[in-house]
Order: structure tokens, then C-alpha cells, then sequence
């Protein structure tokens, strides 16, 4: 796999020209209300995001209707999430995670027909962050935050991507939910990173999807059949940094923060770049008032139409995204 510069600079001359929206995080339906403490707040996106990674597998899809509404994969997570916050605050104390057990998992995030897969695995998860959080930082998020003094990567001290590492659910070489933490913090005005060269895209299957399909980054032909079947831990983790990096210079050229790059790449391969068969044409892209994808005249997967076939690699076994 190889960056292609060429590419990336196609692709920031696009989104020169489109109107990007800053999503606050603050809609009650999904996050915390804006007047909440800080502490709750930063708890519930730390132990929420701890979890957040992929709910679909083969034969399951994790998805329901509630009030009316169709959600399915993280939307779902965070509504029935913020549902247990409303109930009780405490619900997301580092005291009630540390014991939190596949059970109790179950009874919060399973709803109707929508069963989470893995419960073991995220309840440990949450264990684990919990335990940590309270050995090492007094059981308060905020005080993870406050020793990270506004550094996301550190020089003489940690900043908060080095001592996220410490927690399981945040190992994550290529840092996915690490920087999607840390998005979450900056929207809610928590977090503000004096470090912004060190801030990244949140790399998941949708984003590696996305640049694979339009180019800027590139697979050999012969590579092909190897990247859609066989990664295992260090091909994947290869394979992610090279996209990262990849919108790194996207970002840089295009003048724009990572994270709204992200906004962008994430709703696009969640609700239009999809796996199998990408809607590049005739759906209605909300977010962006286009109808249509807008990198069409520049995507190689487009006019290339055998690359449509391209998808993320295939691994699956992972809590890292």
C-alpha cells in the first residue's frame, strides 16, 4: 500500500468547495445536555467510546427502532447510552463500571431485536478503564485531561493520547478511539489541544473504505485479493496508518482540522461509500445539501468501475474499531 500525493490534493481541491458543518455533539437525543458538570460529561464519552467499536458482523446487525427513529450501529449504542446517563448519572461512575459484568452489559445495550455482540469482551473493556481510573487518576476523567496540560502528545510530560495507552480499550497503535475521544472533547469545549499538528483522523473501516475506493491511497493489483481477505494484527495495523496518513495531508491541503475531515470520510462510507455497493449517484447527502457523492469527478473506484468492489481489508476480530 502506498500514498498517492496526487490524489490527496484532487481530493482537498474538493473540499475547498464544500460547506462543512461542525457537529457540537451537544443534540440530548444522543450526548449529555451542555449544562452538565464536566466531570459527568467526559466520564460518559470516555466509557461510551471505550466501547464503540464495530457492532456488525456477519449474520448480525445491530440496529432498532426507538421513539419512532431507525438507528443502527453507534447511533444506537449512544442512544440506548444516554438513555442508562438520564436514569443516573452515577450509571457511569468509574465505582459502577468497575464492576460491571456481561449481564448488566447485556441489559443496557441489547434492545428489541438488536443483541450487541462480544459482551464479554466490552465488558471487560469497561472494567479495565475503570480500575485504571481510579488507581491512577483519583476515579475522575477530568483529572486525565488536566495532566495532559493541553498536549495531546507530550515532550517532557504525557499528554492525553500517551496516557489513554495505559487502558485497553485505547491500546489502539493507529489511536482510532483515542482521536475520536478526544473529537468528542474538543466539540464539547472540555479539551483544547495546543499540539493541533498532532491531531489525526479516527481510522475505522468506513475511512479506510473511503480511501481505498477514491485513490489516495493504492493497492497493487496482485495485493488485491490479499488486502480483502487476509490482514491479520499487523497488517491492519499497516494498512491503517497508511490512511491516516493519508488524510493527514488531505487535512494539511486543504487547510481544514482533521476531525471535520473525519465528519466527513465517516458519514460518507457509513451512509454512502457502503460495503458492496458504494450509492455514488442518486442518494441525497444531508449533511453536505449535495445530491450525490461530491468526489465523483475524482474517484478512481467511480470510473474505474472493477474497484467498486474494493471494501475495507478484512478484520474482524479487533475492539480497536
Amino acid at each position: 500500500m502506498k500514498i498517492e500525493p496526487e490524489k490527496c490534493r484532487e481530493v482537498a481541491s474538493v473540499i475547498a468547495d464544500l460547506e462543512l458543518k461542525e457537529d457540537k455533539f451537544t443534540d440530548p437525543y444522543f450526548y449529555p445536555p451542555v449544562h452538565d458538570s464536566v466531570e459527568h460529561v467526559a466520564r460518559f464519552f470516555f466509557f461510551v467510546v471505550a466501547i464503540d467499536h464495530r457492532t456488525r458482523r456477519e449474520g448480525i446487525r445491530y440496529e432498532e427502532t426507538i421513539d419512532g427513529r431507525k438507528l443502527r450501529g453507534s447511533e444506537l449504542l449512544f442512544r440506548l447510552s444516554i438513555i442508562k446517563y438520564y436514569s443516573n448519572r452515577e450509571f457511569f461512575s468509574p465505582y459502577n463500571m468497575s464492576n460491571i459484568d456481561v449481564e448488566s452489559l447485556k441489559a443496557w445495550l441489547n434492545y428489541g431485536q438488536a443483541t450487541i455482540w462480544d459482551p464479554e469482551v466490552r465488558a471487560y473493556l469497561l472494567r479495565d478503564c475503570a480500575i485504571k481510573l481510579l488507581k491512577l487518576y483519583e476515579g475522575s476523567v477530568s483529572r486525565i485531561i488536566e495532566m495532559s496540560r493541553g498536549r495531546l502528545r507530550g515532550t517532557t510530560e504525557e499528554g492525553l493520547l500517551d496516557r489513554l495507552r495505559v487502558f485497553r480499550a485505547y491500546e489502539d497503535p493507529v489511536e482510532k478511539k483515542s482521536f475520536l475521544l478526544v473529537k468528542f472533547l474538543m466539540r464539547r469545549g472540555i479539551f483544547t489541544p495546543i499540539d493541533l499538528e498532532n491531531l489525526q483522523v479516527a481510522v475505522d473501516n468506513h475511512l479506510v473504505r473511503v480511501a481505498v475506493r477514491i485513490g489516495i491511497v493504492s493497492l497493487e493489483e496482485y495485493e488485491i485479493p490479499w488486502f480483502m481477505n487476509s490482514a491479520d494484527y499487523e497488517a491492519d495495523i499497516i494498512v491503517r496508518m497508511h490512511v491516516r496518513k493519508a488524510y493527514k495531508l488531505v487535512a494539511e491541503l486543504s487547510h481544514i482540522d482533521p476531525t471535520l475531515l473525519d465528519d466527513l470520510m465517516w458519514t460518507l462510507g457509513r451512509n454512502y461509500c457502503l460495503y458492496g455497493t458504494p450509492l455514488c449517484d442518486n442518494k441525497q447527502i444531508q449533511v453536505l445539501s449535495t445530491s450525490g457523492c461530491p468526489f465523483r469527478g475524482i474517484c478512481r473506484a467511480y470510473h474505474e468501475k472493477d474497484l467498486r468492489r474494493l471494501n475495507e481489508h478484512k478484520y474482524v476480530h479487533t475492539w480497536y474499531y
